[in-house]
């Protein structure tokens, strides 16, 4: 049951960020191809929101690679993938899909003008790597 369990967890963060992915796709073009460029593209609720979900999964593996860590009352958490034992390999490649995927939503944004009118998931996800510097930056020399 267990090996299941983990087989079921890899084929369903796979297939989050591949929709993750493709989504952030979808926005960032329908950004930059759109004809009129005083009106923000219309998406669908269910690719926006699921971009902002996943991603926001996605953010807790990048934090763990760089060593961040919840304290709660002198107990870290670290995330409920901890107990299914996946590869420290998993941990890696999700992470570094979610700092490309901010990379890429910088680069549909510039690529758009940096217009008010992108995607609001495009700039949202953009202020976010801001944020992710930030506290990179900000963490140097915490340990």
């Amino acid at each position: 049951m267990e090996q299941f369990r983990k087989y079921l967890t890899v084929m369903v963060i796979g297939i989050a960020c591949i929709l993750y992915l493709v989504f952030l796709a979808q926005a960032g073009v329908a950004s930059i191809t759109r004809h009129d460029k005083s009106v923000e593209p219309v998406l669908p609720d269910f690719p926006t929101k699921l971009v902002i979900v996943v991603g926001g999964g996605l953010a807790v593996h990048l934090g763990t690679v760089l060593g961040i860590e919840l304290q709660r009352s002198g107990a870290s958490i670290r995330g409920w993938w901890s107990q299914l034992g996946l590869p420290e390999k998993l941990q890696l490649v999700l992470a570094s899909v979610y700092f490309l995927s901010l990379c890429a939503a910088v680069a549909f944004w510039w690529a758009d003008g940096w217009s008010n009118t992108t995607v609001s998931t495009i700039q949202d996800l953009s202020w976010t790597l801001l944020g992710v510097m930030l506290g990179v930056v900000s963490a140097i020399g915490q340990r």
